[in-house]
């Protein structure tokens, strides 16, 4: 008996279960901590096997839902009715409720995509029409049909765990964070439909922080009083820095406007730390300088060109350098830096490669021979567009 009662013999304590080594008599449990004593002679026979019993039900639960256990536990903190449903009537789909299989058919979305969905609203499981409710107010309020409403659920499922209510006010702050109208919200949430769920907060600290960082990067009071003390320049430079200084610190100033007008034709930059763009906007903002424009003598040139083309922010300095030296060979630029002042101010050149742009660029050489046409308005076309204009193009593509 005393033998059964080592090998066999476990402590349960906070939910764990300590198993006694092999080997130790009854007499080792004297050492065990007070807490565990009580506990080992209070705890009924049978409160081992209710315990084993919950959790294999919470195990064959999160292995239905296909979530772990921590985030099924979490589930049920917000609806305890969850865990009372029976994992093998879920499996072949019923009893009451949905399974993971019927809510992605439902919503046309990958099974793997709606756990995310349960863990921030786990009462659709008991209550599938909380999912139409939902979608209803989504095309209600942001004024677009069911179609584009399926397409912005496929691309982020968790839209459609926000109430009527929780959308409403989001949309209410959003639009004050971004001083925008709600039609013009609208549009940057087709297009990032996450935008919806970000806090007001977190859009304004990220126009912040970008602000913050472009006026470091900008600033040059103390490098210019630095090297005038040690005689690295004259006065007269000194002033003269002190102008440029001063201007720019007045550009900064329009900068949160500018940048809430990018974010509203991108919003997903807010992917990316402010710091980030910061620099990508100093980089535009130098190498415009270097070519010597007259365009965009200040950052907020820059940012406000931007606006009109944003994608050029969503890929990385060393990336641009490389695409303006493939395209300055290309269309012969003097200097590869002018490919940064064409940018801004024609955008697609940036999704277009150089071999595409050769091409493009001798069609139109040859169709300027014959008639009186505007090539930059050609050139700026789209791919569609392009096809059109130029049926051997699209050929050529095809080739």
């Amino acid at each position: 008996m005393q033998a059964a009662i080592t090998r066999d013999l476990s402590v349960r304590r906070a939910g764990t279960a300590t198993r006694i080594p092999f080997g130790q008599t009854c007499c080792s449990i004297r050492k065990l901590p007070p807490t565990r004593i009580i506990r080992l002679h209070a705890e009924p026979a049978s409160s081992g096997s209710k315990a084993s019993e919950s959790h294999r039900h919470a195990s064959k639960l999160a292995r239905v839902l296909n979530v772990s256990q921590t985030v099924l536990m979490i589930m049920v903190d917000q609806a305890p009715s969850v865990f009372h449903m029976e994992p093998d009537v879920m499996e072949v789909g019923l009893g009451l409720g949905m399974t993971i299989a019927a809510i992605a058919d439902l919503l046309g979305l990958q099974t793997c995509q709606v756990p995310a969905l349960l863990y921030a609203q786990p009462k659709i499981l008991l209550q599938p029409d909380i999912l139409k409710e939902n979608f209803r107010n989504l095309g209600f309020m942001l004024g677009l049909p069911p179609s584009e409403i399926s397409q912005m659920v496929i691309r982020e499922p968790l839209v459609l765990s926000l109430s009527p209510e929780q959308a409403q006010q989001r949309m209410g702050s959003l639009c004050e964070a971004l001083s925008c109208t709600p039609m013009q919200l609208s549009h940057a949430i087709a297009q990032w439909p996450e935008l919806l769920l970000q806090e007001s907060g977190s859009v304004s600290d990220w126009v912040h922080s970008t602000t913050a960082c472009c006026e470091a990067l900008l600033s040059s009071k103390v490098v210019s009083t630095l090297k005038a003390n040690l005689g690295l320049i004259t006065k007269e430079q000194q002033q003269e820095q002190q102008r440029q200084q001063a201007e720019e610190d007045k550009a900064s100033k329009q900068l949160p406007p500018l940048l809430q007008d990018i974010l509203r034709a991108k919003p997903s930059l807010m992917n990316i730390p402010g710091d980030i763009i910061a620099s990508r906007l100093m980089h535009f903002y130098h190498k415009c300088h270097e070519a010597g424009s007259t365009r965009y003598t200040s950052i907020a040139d820059v940012v406000r060109s931007l606006a009109a083309g944003p994608d050029s922010l969503a890929v990385t300095s060393c990336h641009l350098d490389r695409r303006a030296s493939e395209t300055a060979s290309v269309i012969h630029l003097q200097n590869h830096t002018e490919y940064y002042e064409m940018l801004l101010s024609q955008p697609e050149l940036l999704s277009t490669s150089a071999t595409v742009l050769s091409h493009k660029l001798m069609l139109v050489d040859q169709s300027l021979v014959h008639e009186d046409t505007d090539a930059i308005a050609l050139l700026k076309l789209g791919d569609v567009g392009f096809r059109k204009q130029y049926p051997t193009y699209a050929k050529w593509l095809a080739s």
